[in-house]
């Protein structure tokens, strides 16, 4: 189970996850869903895992198979029971997992056998979605990551 942290420097709010509830607090809830631009940071080695982002709210979402989700630079903060933050597959800076056995699907990853994207340091990070039969997105786990507010 995973507590929601909320942490402030002088220049960038900071959100992360640690052992102890299943949820986040209405406080940090109401924080992530208001930030305007964001960038994801590896939990492990703080290393930048996405340029900066501008969060839309989720009725931008177009799922569709084969298609974008988002926009380029724009990714959404999806507090559901996954609690992660979905963006466009361009926006990354990942590579992919050695394990193929987690990109399974015809023509891309179906998404569905586990976290299939690394941080440059070889952390676990992201699940990347990208067949044909499935829209195209990254996932990442607020298990996995930072979400640094850019002020």
């Amino acid at each position: 189970m995973f507590r929601f942290q909320f942490a402030k420097t002088k220049d960038h709010n900071f959100f992360t996850t640690q052992k102890h509830c299943a949820i986040p607090c209405l406080l940090c809830i109401i924080k992530m869903k208001h930030m305007k631009n964001i960038q994801l940071l590896c939990k492990s080695c703080k290393v930048g895992l996405t340029g900066i982002l501008t969060v839309v709210p989720e009725s931008r979402l177009k799922w569709k198979p084969g298609y974008d989700i988002l926009e380029n630079k724009e990714a959404v903060v999806h507090l559901d029971y996954k609690n992660s933050v979905l963006t466009n597959l361009d926006d990354e800076k990942l590579i992919d997992h050695r394990d193929s056995g987690r990109f399974s699907g015809c023509c891309g990853s179906s998404g569905s056998n586990g976290v299939n994207k690394l941080c440059k340091n070889g952390h676990e990070v992201a699940t990347e979605s990208s067949d044909c039969c499935t829209s195209n997105y990254l996932h990442f786990s607020l298990d996995h990551i930072i979400m640094k507010e850019i002020l």
